[in-house]
């Protein structure tokens, strides 16, 4: 991976790391679990990164993106949670 490339990907992930600690921490209501939600998602989005390089090199990965096969996602279906009343 060029240098370049390295310091643009850190400089992503510093300008949003507040902002994906705060999603996490919403899906799972608890700070240590969140963190280790976002650190679990960029050191996985930092492996398809370097994989993409790798395999991007490739004469036969030189595919267009409209031939390429769209990701079959499933569609997220949110959870209900209770409404508990506040104690005050």
């Amino acid at each position: 991976m060029r240098r370049e490339d390295e310091q643009r990907y850190r400089e992503f992930v510093v300008a949003r790391l507040d902002r994906l600690r705060h999603a996490a921490y919403l899906l799972c209501r608890d700070w240590h679990t969140a963190d280790d939600l976002v650190s679990i998602a960029l050191s996985s989005q930092d492996r398809e990164r370097h994989c993409a390089d790798r395999h991007d090199s490739h004469p036969a990965a030189q595919v267009s993106a409209s031939q390429r096969p769209s990701p079959s996602v499933a569609p997220f279906t949110p959870q209900a949670s209770p409404v508990r009343p506040v104690d005050y």
